[in-house]
């Protein structure tokens, strides 16, 4: 179940239900308002800073913070009704917080778990948020709260106790596990094998090394210094010019949030700073792509590029690396660069590691991993790969399923709604 993508007038509101793939699925219906302020508000200009460590960006509007409760309690509204009793509710996502204490105030009593795609804060951060106690307090509806490292779930665990004033510490740690999110490593090793025969229309030009960049718009993406950790590398390899490109996918994400058209400003402008510095004729250092692509292009992408260099200031997994890894050519594997501040970096020990907001790091990460010899390529590209075939999506899926089922029971119908 999840929003229609459609924002009508209140009266107009309706809840959609249809099957695809086998899957039933519900689709809700917002109002302007509420995507204004519960999505473009309180989730993108509070939540996701906060939780990303960007303080001094949060809003933390009492009007957005209506709208997020408001928003929760409607889908709780509309799912109760939706539910056997045999069933399991998997709700995702800080968007969501609230909704599990939302579902047991309307006397839902299924196995309810929750899964935080974000990194967690510090008890620190969480403070600085008004309405943080009541929010930390519906957590306690869930019977199982996954996240994506054992670092968060030790902050998680820190954070309830200090915070939302929770039970023991050992209670609130039994409703918490470490379940990372994954991709389909099979189907995008396939995908990449398919695509060779066109390989041709996603290869750089004149034969040189691609680096390759995937990231969202936004600021937790460290996309700025990663483009100055570029500048850095070209300036002390005068010897890589033409023979090295920087090529940084972008899709576009909130537009209806302020900040981030500044940002895509920002980026372009410092791109344009680098070309003008670099470039020669017949070769161009640094290309932006500022749209989505569809999977076969970007598996493309992934497959010819050299280098992968995804350097978020923090991020909760960041699955673009594992799907880069996944994508190589067991012969001829690019190699993986990687923030230490990303959640995948606990798993994919083969990648180049790197501090987000060091460039000459950055420079110093780029030149090594074009150097790497082939037979160190395919020693760090095979452990990767190896671990991501056996912790791939549908595991990911199991594993919680599995655990929620098995969890101590919440099911706390006197669960003061927040």
């Amino acid at each position: 179940m999840g929003w229609s993508g459609r924002c009508v007038a209140a009266a107009e509101r309706r809840l959609s239900l249809g099957t695809r793939a086998n899957v039933d699925y519900a689709w809700l219906d917002l109002t302007a308002p509420e995507y204004r302020h519960h999505y473009a508000g309180f989730c993108n200009q509070t939540l996701w800073p906060l939780l990303h460590g960007l303080t001094d960006r949060v809003r933390g509007n009492p009007e957005d913070y209506r709208a997020y409760r408001s928003v929760n309690h409607l889908f709780a509204w509309r799912l109760a009704p939706l539910l056997q009793p045999d069933d399991c509710v998997w709700i995702h996502d800080y968007h969501l917080i609230p909704l599990g204490a939302e579902l047991r105030a309307l006397g839902v009593r299924n196995r309810i778990g929750f899964f935080l795609h974000t990194p967690c804060p510090s008890p620190v951060a969480w403070r600085a948020l008004p309405m943080h106690g009541p929010l930390l307090a519906s957590l306690r509806a869930y019977d199982l709260i996954g996240v994506q490292t054992a670092l968060d779930a030790d902050g998680l665990c820190r954070l309830l106790t200090a915070v939302a004033h929770a039970p023991a510490a050992e209670f609130v740690a039994s409703r918490i596990g470490v379940f990372p999110a994954s991709i389909a490593t099979g189907v995008v090793a396939a995908l990449a094998r398919a695509c060779d025969d066109g390989m041709h229309a996603c290869r750089p030009d004149r034969g040189c090394q691609r680096v390759l960049g995937v990231d969202r718009l936004d600021p937790a993406k460290g996309i700025d210094r990663r483009l100055a950790g570029f500048d850095a590398f070209l300036r002390d390899h005068p010897d890589r010019h033409g023979r090295t490109e920087l090529l940084q996918v972008i899709p576009d994400s909130r537009r209806g949030v302020p900040g981030y058209q500044r940002l895509r400003a920002r980026l372009n402008a410092r791109t344009a700073a680098i070309n003008a510095r670099y470039r020669q004729p017949g070769w161009v250092p640094v290309h932006t792509m500022m749209k989505g692509l569809a999977a076969p292009a970007l598996i493309g992408l992934y497959r010819t590029a050299r280098v992968a260099l995804l350097t978020p200031l923090r991020d909760g997994m960041n699955l673009v690396a594992k799907e880069y890894v996944a994508a190589q050519d067991p012969d001829d594997p690019g190699v993986l660069i990687l923030s230490r501040h990303a959640g995948a970096a606990r798993e994919l020990a083969g990648a180049v590691p790197v501090d987000p907001e060091d460039a000459e790091q950055i420079a110093y990460a780029i030149e090594r991993a074009l150097t790497l010899s082939l037979p160190e390529r395919r020693q760090r590209w095979s452990g990767m790969y190896r671990h991501l075939l056996t912790h791939d999506a549908l595991g990911w899926y199991a594993d919680f399923v599995s655990a929620l089922n098995s969890a101590p029971c919440a099911r706390l119908s006197s669960t003061p709604r927040p």
